[in-house]
């Protein structure tokens, strides 16, 4: 019996992307409003979060391991919302 590790399956990066255009579009709707604000600073968040979820979703596709992919995105959340909340409290 030899110790290698079994390989994960993966999915096709053609139906990774198929499976993520949906949630791209729903993003694109979802942060809109932030895109039309005036400054460079929400358009800047905006696009960052949009590409981080985006792009963390289409790892959940291509790689099969959602519970990987999601506590990134937790973590991501429990370092970044205090820093946006206090920053909106002082704008």
């Amino acid at each position: 019996m030899t110790d290698r590790a079994l390989p994960t399956p993966r999915r096709s990066i053609g139906k990774s992307l198929l499976l993520t255009l949906p949630i791209l579009l729903w993003s694109l709707l979802m942060f809109s409003r932030s895109m039309m604000q005036p400054g460079r600073a929400p358009k800047l968040a905006a696009a960052v979060t949009l590409f981080f979820m985006v792009a963390l979703f289409f790892q959940m596709m291509r790689t099969l391991e959602t519970h990987r992919w999601r506590r990134y995105f937790f973590v991501a959340l429990g370092f970044l919302f205090p820093v946006g909340f206090i920053w909106q409290l002082f704008a």
